[in-house]
Formats: C-alpha cells, sequence, structure tokens
C-alpha cells in the first residue's frame, strides 16, 4: 500500500491526495476525486489517470516546499 500522488495543475508540483492504496486499488477508481492542495492551497479534482501510487509508505517531500506532504 502507498501513498496516492498527483501533479498541482497549479505548480506542476507532486503532492499527495491524502489517501492510501494499492496500485489495483487506484486503477479500480472510476469517478474524479476532490482534495485541498498543499503546494497552491486551491481544491483540485484528479481521477485514476491523473495519480499513481508510491512504491513504499511514508511521507513525500512537496517538490520545492521544503517540508513533508501532510
Amino acid at each position: 500500500m502507498g501513498q496516492v500522488l498527483t501533479k498541482c495543475p497549479e505548480t506542476d508540483r507532486k503532492v499527495s491526495t491524502g489517501l492510501w492504496m494499492t496500485q489495483p486499488q487506484l486503477q479500480a477508481l472510476t469517478t474524479p476525486h476532490a482534495f485541498r492542495c498543499s503546494a497552491c492551497g486551491r481544491v483540485h479534482h484528479w481521477t485514476a489517470a491523473d495519480a499513481w501510487v508510491t512504491s513504499a509508505p511514508g511521507r513525500v517531500m512537496a517538490e520545492g516546499s521544503g517540508g513533508p506532504v501532510p
């Protein structure tokens, strides 16, 4: 199981969606999901095609943020 990441459409940074799942679970999602972006503070919608699962559990660093993505 890993953290689900996507890219912020405003900053193009990798960000956490706040969800944890396996790759098969991600691929099974059929509807868009919303989250508040840690990179820009806006609410974005993502689909399974826009996201990926980290290979190792743990907190990831937002590109250029200097801190972990919650």
